[in-house]
Order: structure tokens, then sequence, then C-alpha cells
């Protein structure tokens, strides 16, 4: 018989704290709220006595949903042996409404942390009160649930933020060690950021785990005193090492913005996603950040499981992170299905997907037996939202004006279209209309307009734009050798769009091109790719890159490194083992380029 322990849920709320493993054993004194046994053979048995409004079924249903393995099985599936998410909170809302006392602790600590339900701070603090009250022997960890909600509640009085801190002091006493953090972030907010520091240094030395990620936050910022970013890194290593996916979290964010650590945003994703699964804004971050980059997180399913329940619990930006991911046909998120889905849900609350579910249309009007009705629809869709300023409508129909279809085809309307969308701020219409510069479609071709749209584009997020500035490199002015060289190995580092660098710097490295700069020039932008993309120096990247670029661009590589003092082989280009550690250890020296 296959069996579960709600108390696993205890576990998932230290983690989606950010706790570090051995914060579990502090949290001990939970478990009460918590333990239940289920028997999972006989599902349809549980969903019929749920019916009969039995109370430890409706729980068990969330139960099961939440501990049985779904095989790949989406959060809105619902078959014999599998319960949905809807049907799960459905479940574990009746059965708290009714007094199930595990059903009302968990609805507290599910709203409080957004397990399968939309996150609600407020929502959580009349079920965390009424569990507060019931318990006895588990009241410290009870008390640091109800007054992390209290504190997080938005619209909280003055009244509760003071009960708040009262109920986290009462965790700590009760040793609640994760309860350093809420206490911290309060003092921090009411302008003690140095007595805030001197609580989680004590913490520290204590030997409290909870409080090194939030600890080594303030060092590397220097908030509360002195920075010291050396042992705030170090702090952030030992607590990852030891589980805390917090801080996890926090050396991804380093490595994101390269100020401190060395921009490698697949590293910083794969850090980042470890925490993701259990927080609701690092999972959309990193959905915007796979929509830019190419990674593959170890735990991809989790994470895009996760990704589907907080869009099917109506978390803002959701859908729309989503379906840009989707979009986008990442390795391990692509569900063509779900799409359909997603914008059936959403099209009448978000006027991006509505204009999505119009471009969906347009693409069926081909195919339909009876295309007027859609195009109709189209028409009639955009038109309206058109009247309303929505650039993404403007941007939709000005490529369907450039293609003939919905509308006649008409380059010199579409090219405006494109316009008053660019001028809304839309980087996609951006992007169309430098293309029409450059394509002469509807607009006189003009390189410099063409470039200076690019730039525009670039200054928006646009990452199509980047790479087409890289390829305009080689056709000269007025492109720079940051944007032709250093962005393509920044790019190539990165593992940003579809771009294969090796292949195209040949190009980039002619001496046949127009007001081409000095080598010196060359190799310094060269060398400075390395910084804002240094994993492109490692492995079987570099070695690509041998390939590829001439050798006399790696024997002036190779004379800067010893002009340096980190190489002290002959400059020929060969680029061995020592001249590769070199220039990595040039990289670490000068640090992220700014």
């Amino acid at each position: 018989m296959r069996r579960i322990w709600v108390f696993a849920a205890v576990i998932c709320a230290v983690l989606m704290a950010g706790a570090a493993p051995s914060s579990v054993a502090a949290l001990g004194s939970l478990k009460g709220l918590f333990v239940a046994e289920a028997s999972l053979d006989d599902i349809p048995e549980l969903r019929k006595l749920a019916a009969k409004e039995d109370a430890e079924a409706q729980y068990l249903l969330y139960v099961a949903y939440r501990q049985f393995p779904r095989d790949g099985a989406g959060p809105g599936v619902a078959t014999e042996q599998l319960i949905s998410r809807s049907e799960a909170e459905a479940g574990l809302r009746a059965a708290a409404e009714q007094g199930h006392d595990k059903a009302v602790a968990q609805l507290g600590l599910a709203l409080l942390q957004g397990q399968s339900v939309r996150r609600d701070a407020r929502g959580a603090v009349p079920w965390l009160e009424a569990a507060y009250a019931r318990t006895t022997d588990q009241k410290p960890g009870a008390a640091y649930l109800l007054g992390d909600a209290l504190l997080l509640a938005k619209d909280r009085t003055d009244e509760e933020r003071q009960r708040g801190l009262e109920l986290i002091e009462e965790a700590l006493a009760g040793g609640i060690e994760i309860a350093v953090r809420p206490k911290a972030r309060q003092m921090q907010r009411s302008g003690d950021a140095v007595g805030a520091r001197a609580l989680l240094e004590a913490a520290v030395s204590a030997d409290n785990p909870a409080a090194n990620a939030p600890l080594a936050r303030m060092l590397i910022d220097g908030t509360g005193g002195e920075a010291d970013v050396a042992r705030g890194l170090d702090l952030l290593r030992q607590a990852e090492q030891a589980g805390d996916t917090l801080a996890a979290a926090e050396l991804g964010r380093e490595h994101l913005k390269g100020g401190h650590l060395l921009r490698k945003p697949r590293v910083a994703i794969g850090l980042l996603a470890r925490h993701g699964e259990k927080e609701f804004g690092v999972r959309q971050a990193i959905a915007q950040l796979l929509v830019v980059f190419r990674a593959s997180p170890k735990n991809a399913a989790g994470l895009f499981f996760r990704l589907k329940e907080d869009e099917q619990v109506g978390e803002p930006e959701a859908a729309w992170n989503l379906l840009q991911l989707l979009d986008r046909k990442r390795d391990h998120f692509r569900d063509d299905g779900y799409v359909f889905d997603l914008v059936g849900r959403h099209k009448a609350s978000d006027v991006r997907i509505e204009v999505w579910n119009a471009k969906i249309n347009a693409r069926f009007a081909r195919l339909s037996d009876t295309p007027e009705v859609l195009t109709k629809q189209v028409k009639v869709t955009l038109g309206r939202m058109i009247e309303q300023q929505v650039p993404q409508a403007l941007t939709l129909k000005g490529h369907l004006l450039r293609a003939g279809h919905i509308y006649p085809r008409d380059d010199r309307v579409a090219s405006l279209t494109f316009l008053e969308a660019a001028k809304l701020g839309d980087v996609e219409a951006i992007v169309q209309v430098a293309k029409a510069y450059d394509e002469g479609l509807g607009a006189p071709k003009d390189r410099a307009k063409y470039i200076a749209w690019l730039r525009e584009a670039v200054a928006h997020g646009s990452v199509e734009a980047k790479l087409d500035l890289i390829w305009e490199y080689k056709f000269g002015p007025p492109v720079t050798v940051r944007e032709g060289v250093t962005e393509a190995i920044a790019a190539y580092g990165n593992e940003v769009g579809p771009i294969v660098i090796p292949m195209t710097l040949g190009g980039l490295f002619s001496r046949a091109r127009i007001g081409g700069p000095s080598d010196a020039e060359l190799v310094s932008a060269f060398m400075d790719g390395f910084r804002a993309g240094p994993a492109a120096a490692e492995g079987n990247k570099i070695l690509a890159l041998q390939r590829a670029v001439p050798q006399r661009v790696w024997a002036q590589v190779e004379a800067a490194l010893v002009a340096e003092g980190l190489f002290d082989g002959p400059a020929e280009g060969h680029f061995g083992p020592d001249a590769r550690t070199a220039l990595m250890d040039w990289v670490l020296a000068k640090g992220p380029l700014p």
C-alpha cells in the first residue's frame, strides 16, 4: 500500500522560506500541526467520501495532490489516480471550513507560502490564528507562521505588526531558528539596519544557519555597516553547500548581476532554480530569464509544474511570463496544447494575451472553411484595442499588413503602424521599424536609421536587435567595435539566442572591414568580451573560438597578457592551457565589464 506523510509539508514550508536543512529540526514542534497518513490505493473512494462532506477525505485530497507522483501530468489533470490542483484546493478549503485541525493549519500555510494556491498573507491570518489557538505543544512553530503572516500582510495595522513581532519572539524563544529572518527583515524595514545586522551576526555566532544568507546579503551590500564582500560570499557558499536554497538564489543573483562574481547567466539560472520551486518571485524571474538564455535547470520538470500552478491560481504576470516561455519552446518547457488553454483562461483579463488570441485566430483563418468569420473577429478585436492604444495590437496589425493576411498588403501602412507601436514602447515594433529601413519596406532604405532603431531596441532589451548589430559590424560604421566584437563574445559566453558565434567571427575579424579599428582596439574589444561573458573563456567554448578566430588575434591577446605579467610564454598565438589560464586570471582581475 502506498502511503504519504503530510509532515513533508513542514519540510516544504521550511525550504520555501529558504532555511537550511538543519533548521528542519528546529521546526519539529510543527509536526503535530500537519502529520497525517493517507492511502493512495483508492482515490475514487476518497472522492466519494469527500462528496459526502467527510472532512478527513477532503483534506486527504489535498495531501494526495501534493505528494502523489504525477509522472509529468500537469496541475490541471485529474484521473482516477490523480487529483487536480483545483480539486485539491477545494478539498482543503472545505475541510478547513469544517474545522478539521490539520486542514486549518495547512490552509494557513498554503495561503502564506503559495503551496498550490494563490499567495494571500492576509487570508492566511485567520486560519493560522485558529491553528495557534488550538495547539499547545506546537505553539512555537504555530507562532512563527502566524507572526510571519501578520508581518507580510500588506494592509497590516500597527497593532498587528506589534503582535507579529511578539509572536516571532515567542517562536525564537521556543527554538524556531528560522524566525530570525522575519525579525531581521522587520528591523530593516523600520530603519534599524544596524540592529538587524547585529541580530544576524549573533545568530550566526550561535550556529543558527538560517541567519547566513540574510547576513551575507547585508555584508555584500554594505547594509547596516561596512561592506565585507569576501565574507558575505563565503557565507553564501557555505550555506549553499549545506543545502540552503535561499543562499543558492543569492549566489545566482550575484552571477546574474556580474558585480562581485563573474557574470554567468546559465550558472545563475541553475542556482536560482533550486529556490524557484519554493518561491514565486524567483520562479517568475527564471521564466523571464529562460526567454533570453538557453539553460536547462536540473529541476526543470518541477519548476515547469510550479509555473503552471502559478498561472492557474491567478498569480499576477504568471500567465504572461509562462506564455512567452512556452512560445520559445525551450528544452523541458514545451506544451503546445497548454498554450491554447492558457490563452483561453486569460484573454479576458490581460490585453497582451487577448492580442495573442487574435494572433492565433489570424493564423487559423488560413485553415478555416469559413475564414471570413475569424477574419472579422480579428479585425474587430484589433480595432477595439488599437482605439485603447494597446501597443501589442498595433504591432500585430503591422505584421498582418506586411503579410497581406486579414488586411490587404500595404508595406507603407505596415511601417507606419509599427512606428506608432514603437512610440508606445513596444520592443517588437521597434525591431520592425529598424527592419523597414534595412529592407526598404514602406520606407526608403537608410542604414544609419536602421542602426539607430536597432540601438533603440537594444536599449529596450531586445536580444534580436543585439544579434543584428553584431552581424552588421562587418559592414562598417556606425556599428562600433564594442557592439560588434565585445557583444559577440559576450553573447557566445552567455548563450544568448540562436547565434553560433564561432561561425561568424571570421567575418568580424576581417581586415577588409571598411573603417575598421586598429589591431590594438580590436584586441581590447575582444578581451573585454570575456569580461562580459566569462563562460566564453572556459572549456570547449574557448577551443571553438580558437579555431574560428585568426591566430594573429590570439598572438596579440597573448602579448597583452605578457604585458600584464600574467603569461610568460611566447606570444605566437597558439593559446595553450597556460595562456587560457592567464586569460581567466585577467578576467578575474579586471572584473565585470561596466
